[in-house]
């Protein structure tokens, strides 16, 4: 499975592969299309395919209950949207010169850090929940 690519792509791309070596005489069965396209899943299918092996018969299970097993893992997946957002702060340090209201005493080591300007990158976090995406 390429990274960005949905189940239902993945699978509709296998099956014509599949298809095509069957067309051409070779016995492939369900079992070794499933086997495959469990062996093949990207990382963040890992826990859903452990999960699939663990606790199906592999050799009872259809190529349709493991499209419609994994569908709807992936759709629970796309339910949590995380939007990432960058906040950027730009701060003059002008406190203590003259003609902006400072003072006469400054300690030496502060010197050069009045001169530059400041910038704070912050990071967000967000996850949004189905019902607030709308």
């Amino acid at each position: 499975m390429k990274k960005g690519e949905t189940v239902f792509e993945y699978f509709a791309r296998t099956l014509t592969i599949a298809n095509k070596i069957r067309f051409y005489g070779e016995t492939m069965t369900d079992v070794t299309v499933i086997v495959k396209i469990l062996r093949s899943m990207i990382s963040k299918f890992d826990y859903v395919v452990c999960s699939i092996k663990e606790s199906k018969d592999l050799d009872i299970m259809s190529i349709d209950e493991l499209q419609n097993s994994l569908l709807v893992h992936e759709q629970c997946m796309q339910g949590h949207v995380v939007e990432e957002q960058a906040l950027k702060i730009t701060h003059d340090s002008s406190v203590g010169k003259p003609g902006h209201g400072g003072g006469a005493f400054r300690e030496p080591d502060t010197l050069e850090v009045d001169n530059c300007t400041k910038e704070l990158l912050i990071m967000a976090h967000v996850e949004k929940a189905p019902d607030e995406m709308a």
